[in-house]
């Protein structure tokens, strides 16, 4: 029971990435305009820092610096003359007053743009626009006030219906187009109610939007890159430059809209980062958005080609004494390298404090299940609190599917939370976060709200987003279920955290076969030095976690678990110094979370 259990969890890793056949609505999506490009740059009322806004000449100025979109605000004259203009009147950007709806089409051509004598520059007609825009640079149309109906008679009129995206500024303008013009890709912002990645399902499946904009939550930022749903933020603002780009160009998004857009270009291009993102054939960013990256993770966090990294981590400390000791032999006497603790147990505490004292690699072995007998606890969140997390006798659930039975997202987020507060009040501040029993990847949601919290803390999780080849061969034949771990590894590693190559989970299952019917300490430990060799040995170059439950076994150890003989033989394994002299004569590199950390933080993005 105490091994990680990853064949159920593993079942739910397609639906993180393509959302399920009943989830995604990617098939209704109309494409986007085609860009030269692979990361849009959105060229704000124009290039209007040079000339003034939504003119001819702010467009042309655009399209000189390269931008891929213009965006241009659109309105109606008091006789239905479709005009560029993006405030309801005049007055701040012409020489005349009174609201563009209340003025004629003739009013309003008379107008000067800018309030000098000298100014040449006019509010242009929709149609002039067009003509300006065909050919040279797609158009981001800010649907403010115009009869949609004559907008796409003058779009479809120009022959610009594929290189037009419209904003909808209110609820009834999604109907209006989808009637007028099903196929004309649409753009908008989410509701403020909705918050939670369920009803950012619930309301995209429902209105399906080819692009939305300052979606900044990392976890719904996921769930519409699942969906084919492009991402563009906006940035333009007195603060605007390389910091501001850097910060939201870690975000998992496909382009920026920009007050200067010659600027951000440049910077796109001196940064290797203007054609660094994928467009699939129907112009939308493919999940991930990054060009496939053949190299490990080992290789992408600096470790050399070719090379063999190793985290030997240590599950379950903070869960008796017994596990505490076992966990510290393998660390100071042995060649451990990394550990998790299991906050809700009655040894966390104490073992916390230790790790934090002695500078371990120490992390969160975030634990929603209590799966012993008689040697049980209950969630640090409260019972009363989190009621879907505990069963009758108060405690967590004995078997992860009780909890995806009973426990919804928020109670298991609100659990995370807790346990990670628990940690930091005893000064410990975790190098990463894993799961126990691989309860965090039963569901989607759940595995949302994992990756989440640690993207939020900055804080590493345990995800194996590499080739997996241990991990799947330990499968036994289901390790297609894996194929798409590679794309939420490239979602966590835009996310500015490390990723796995692989996983080795099953030290419990290596058991020796008996000798006169018995087997000794000694013999468990050595069989399970040559099972590490083997695996070691088998596995391919890249950054691989390979997890045992070391323990000291005394006969209170035993009125808790029947696994203690296996457990003392994986500390034997980690104490025993043939498998040191192993390593190093192989030349494996042992590593830990926290230097993976370190690493990630010094790779550019992406």
């Amino acid at each position: 029971m105490y091994i990680q259990r990853w064949i159920f969890p593993v079942l739910f890793l397609l639906t993180l990435v393509t959302g399920g056949a009943d989830a995604t609505t990617q098939g209704t999506l109309s494409p986007l305009p085609a860009v030269r490009n692979g990361f849009v740059v959105i060229s704000h009322r124009g290039n209007h820092v040079k000339v003034p806004e939504n003119t001819i000449a702010s467009i042309q100025e655009a399209i000189r610096v390269g931008a891929d979109y213009v965006e241009i605000d659109l309105r109606t004259t008091k006789d239905g003359h479709l005009v560029l203009s993006h405030d309801a009147t005049v007055d701040r950007m012409t020489d005349g007053k009174g609201k563009v709806r209340d003025l004629s089409f003739e009013e309003i051509e008379k107008l000067k743009v800018g309030k000098d004598e000298q100014a040449m520059y006019r509010i242009p007609a929709f149609r002039d626009v067009l003509k300006v825009c065909k050919g040279s640079v797609n158009i981001y149309l800010d649907f403010k006030d115009a009869d949609v109906g004559e907008t796409f008679r003058q779009i479809k009129a120009a022959g610009m219906e594929k290189q037009v995206v419209v904003y909808l500024n209110r609820t009834e303008q999604y109907a209006q187009w989808k009637k007028v013009a099903p196929a004309m890709p649409l753009m908008g912002s989410l509701p403020e109610e909705v918050k939670t990645p369920e009803q950012f399902r619930r309301w995209s499946d429902h209105t399906p939007l080819e692009v939305l904009d300052n979606v900044y939550d990392t976890v719904l930022q996921m769930i519409a890159r699942e969906k084919g749903i492009a991402l563009w933020l906006d940035v333009e603002s007195a603060g605007e430059g390389p910091v501001l780009w850097d910060k939201t160009l870690a975000w998992n998004i496909q382009g920026l809209q920009t007050d200067h857009p010659e600027a951000l270009v440049e910077y796109l291009q001196q940064t290797y980062r203007r054609n660094g993102r994928g467009i699939n054939d129907a112009g939308h960013s493919t999940v991930g958005m990054a060009p496939k990256d053949n190299r490990t993770y080992a290789e992408r966090l600096g470790w050399p080609k070719g090379a063999k990294v190793i985290i030997l981590h240590v599950d379950d400390a903070g869960m008796s004494i017994n596990s505490n000791e076992g966990t510290i032999n393998s660390i100071e006497k042995g060649v451990a390298t990394s550990t998790s603790i299991m906050m809700p147990c009655p040894w966390a505490a104490s073992f916390a404090k230790y790790a934090a004292e002695k500078g371990y690699d120490a992390g969160l072995h975030l634990t929603l299940t209590s799966e012993w007998n008689h040697y049980r606890w209950g969630p640090l969140s409260g019972v009363k609190q989190a009621p879907g997390l505990t069963d009758k006798e108060w405690c967590l659930w004995p078997e992860v599917e009780d909890v995806v039975k009973h426990a919804s997202a928020d109670e298991v987020e609100m659990e995370i939370r807790a346990q990670l507060a628990r940690a930091l009040s005893l000064g410990l501040h975790p190098t990463h976060l894993d799961s126990h029993m691989g309860t965090l990847f039963a569901t989607q949601a759940y595995l949302e709200r994992y990756i989440k919290v640690g993207i939020e803390n900055k804080i590493p999780v345990m995800f194996p987003g590499g080739n997996d080849k241990l991990l799947m061969a330990n499968l036994k034949g289901g390790g297609d279920l894996l194929k798409d771990a590679p794309a939420v590894g490239e979602m966590i590693w835009k996310a500015g955290l490390p990723v796995l190559d692989d996983l080795v989970t099953y030290s419990g299952d290596w058991k020796p076969q008996p000798v006169d019917g018995k087997i000794t300490p000694e013999a468990y430990g050595k069989y399970k030095v040559r099972k590490l060799e083997e695996a070691i040995d088998s596995m391919q170059p890249g950054v691989a976690m390979f997890i045992v439950h070391s323990s000291v076994v005394t006969e209170d150890f035993r009125h808790i678990s029947a696994s203690g003989d296996s457990r003392n033989a994986d500390m034997l394994a980690m104490m025993d110094p043939d498998l040191k002299e192993w390593i190093r004569r192989k030349g494996i590199i042992l590593t830990t979370w926290r230097e993976m950390m370190q690493r990630r933080g010094q790779v550019q993005q992406p």
